[in-house]
């Protein structure tokens, strides 16, 4: 049985049910410089925007990375379900896929945050991850993902802590020592069931992406 964690947590979540498209371009965020800490997202806080709340619907959260106790606490008070999968990046091709396949009963889900998981992924592997994420998702989805925009950059995904609706905490998470840079048509390539909506251009040299999944891809 694969390593995850999932939670469920009892209270609404609050948030917009709709939000209009908006056009896809970089926008100047503001990370504080020469720190792996805190930084202002306003990814995130569209991410939020999207995720699509109610007061009987509690939202089904994928999160594709390491779960930080903070995370949990964010997410706790805002009452979601937060399903983590965290995944073996150093598995590749075959062993990638049956990685996933241990997956296959989990969702459907609302939302999905990526972080920088696709730095370390190659392209083979982002195509049956969109595969998976298209299978277990629906729409709208709101999909967040950090994309890097030159090299180098670190060696290992950073781990993300959610501190506020808009305020994300990165830490270095270890080596291992694999990395991937992939321009944005890769992505869509590999995710063709996923839509740009807006990107912000961080100074670190980081790209933030929400996605949202279209009815019929």
């Amino acid at each position: 049985m694969p390593n995850l964690l999932a939670r469920l947590l009892t209270r609404s979540f609050p948030g917009k049910s709709d939000t209009q498209f908006q056009p896809l371009g970089p926008e100047a965020s503001d990370p504080k410089p020469d720190t792996p800490a805190g930084y202002e997202s306003r990814a995130f806080r569209l991410w939020l925007d999207l995720l699509p709340t109610s007061d009987s619907h509690s939202p089904r959260i994928l999160d594709l990375g390491r779960v930080h106790a903070q995370t949990l606490s964010f997410f706790q008070q805002l009452g979601a379900r937060l399903g983590v999968m965290d995944l073996d990046l150093t598995s590749v091709g075959t062993a990638f896929e049956m990685q996933l396949d241990g997956y296959r009963d989990w969702g459907p889900f609302d939302g999905v945050l990526g972080w920088d998981i696709p730095n370390y992924l190659a392209e083979e592997e982002l195509l049956v991850l969109g595969k998976w994420l298209e299978t277990h998702t629906t729409a709208p989805c709101p999909t967040l993902i950090c994309m890097a925009t030159r090299t180098p950059y670190a060696d290992s995904p950073a781990k993300y802590s959610i501190e506020t609706a808009t305020t994300l905490i990165a830490e270095n998470s270890g080596d291992i020592s694999r990395n991937e840079r992939h321009p944005p048509n890769v992505l869509k390539r590999a995710w063709p069931a996923f839509e740009p909506n807006r990107s912000y251009l961080l100074r670190n040299g980081m790209q933030e992406f929400v996605f949202t999944r279209s009815e019929n891809p």
